[in-house]
């Protein structure tokens, strides 16, 4: 299988003065996949002979759109912030996501 998801994102710089710096953005796409759903064959190792497998099937979405939208705070003294929203939306499949992240470079 092979899931694809080119996308565009938007975003610019913004000095606040005292070493800290602005990079607002935003992002749109589209995940196209090779196959419109998934399935797994599996079995219990210690089930009894003749028992066969059990097989898992998902439908999956095609396409699903994609949106990234976040800001990341820099500054000059190491240390940086990151809040984030992702999304994905489908005909079956509505997916929220964020992340906040602290950095601290050395």
């Amino acid at each position: 299988m092979v899931m694809l998801t080119p996308m565009l994102e938007i975003g610019g710089r913004v000095a606040l003065g005292e070493g800290l710096t602005l990079r607002p953005f935003a992002a749109l796409g589209l995940t196209l996949s090779s196959n419109d759903r998934w399935t797994q064959s599996s079995r219990l190792l210690s089930a009894p002979a003749g028992s066969g497998s059990l097989v898992t099937s998902v439908p999956l979405d095609q396409p699903v759109a994609r949106v990234s939208a976040g800001a990341q705070l820099y500054s000059d003294r190491m240390l940086d912030f990151r809040l984030q929203y992702d999304g994905g939306y489908g005909g079956r499949l509505t997916a929220h996501g964020g992340s906040a992240v602290v950095s601290l470079r050395f």
